[in-house]
């Protein structure tokens, strides 16, 4: 797992809590907004979750999308922790 000083480890992984249904594909700003970060910012950190095979990108003109990837099991821990915090 990357490491970069420290911020993988939680605030990341609080930002993708966000994004709670497999399958969907959610929108930049709509994610930096709910987590309120300027785009720039949010694009830096999903981005090394990409790296990490946790997230899926994909560009449709100038809109980036993510979704989780569902083959991933931390995200399938994740999703079930949620589940059951509820």
């Amino acid at each position: 797992m990357i490491k970069k000083k420290g911020l993988f480890n939680s605030e990341i992984w609080n930002d993708i809590s966000k994004l709670r249904s497999l399958g969907q594909w959610y929108l930049l700003n709509k994610i930096a907004k709910e987590c309120k970060k300027t785009p720039t910012i949010m694009e830096k950190r999903l981005d090394l979750a990409v790296k990490e095979k946790i997230l899926e990108r994909k560009g449709i003109g100038r809109k980036i999308f993510y979704k989780l990837n569902p083959s991933d099991k931390r995200v399938k821990n994740m999703l079930a922790f949620l589940k059951e915090e509820k």
